[in-house]
């Protein structure tokens, strides 16, 4: 299941301007991850409007039309739309390619991870040519630093797997893998976007985890 659902709005929400929005956000993007690069972020996450708001004056407050952002990957897209040729962003760009929607489409048949290097590379098939401008061209997802995050990424998932394989754990080991568990929870939109494989140990440890911690919105 690559495709994010989300939960559905708080309906005391409805009408409300979008900044209202970011707790409900928040949540579906536990912990912190951005929409697009679904890397966890802090601090510096933003509301973003997949449709750009300057076209789509009646979706300003829509929550299907609200996401959350990085500033990278806003920097990138900015006011992108491929049916708009009053864009400021790639005003020359002709293909048609719209930006991804990770509440639209599987993003695991799109792309694909690097486990040696976290290289996000572009899948083979129809879509590749639409995936490979995403990421090379307006979203710049190959960046030195978000490849190394996805990189250690995997890696806290590899070291947690190792651990819960060990049968004579002591204090220290079961500490270690509580931390990691808490890592992998955090960033556990991005393991279910990309389909990492997750053993079913780790999964339920990290389903139980949020269950425990998320907060929760009130209707």
């Amino acid at each position: 299941m690559a495709r994010l659902n989300f939960a559905p709005a708080p309906r005391g929400l409805k009408g409300k301007p979008y900044k209202y929005y970011r707790d409900w956000l928040n949540i579906n993007f536990y912990e912190q991850v951005c929409s697009y690069c679904l890397l966890q972020f802090k601090e510096n996450l933003q509301i973003e409007h997949h449709e750009p708001q300057k076209y789509a004056a009646d979706r300003i407050n829509d929550p299907g039309n609200l996401l959350l952002g990085c500033s990278w990957c806003n920097s990138g897209k900015r006011d992108y739309h491929p049916r708009h040729t009053t864009r400021t962003r790639l005003p020359r760009e002709s293909r048609g390619f719209s930006v991804i929607d990770i509440r639209a489409e599987n993003f695991a048949e799109l792309f694909e991870v690097n486990p040696s290097d976290g290289e996000l590379r572009a899948r083979v098939g129809s879509h590749r040519e639409r995936a490979k401008f995403n990421i090379v061209v307006l979203l710049r997802l190959n960046a030195t630093s978000y490849k190394k995050m996805r990189a250690r990424c995997l890696e806290y998932v590899a070291s947690c797997e190792d651990l819960l394989r060990l049968k004579n754990a002591d204090h220290k080991i079961k500490k270690a893998r509580s931390i990691l568990v808490r890592e992998c929870a955090e960033r556990y939109p991005f393991y279910k976007a990309f389909d990492i494989a997750l053993s079913e140990d780790l999964t339920g440890l990290i389903e139980t985890y949020i269950a425990n911690n998320k907060p929760q919105l009130m209707d």
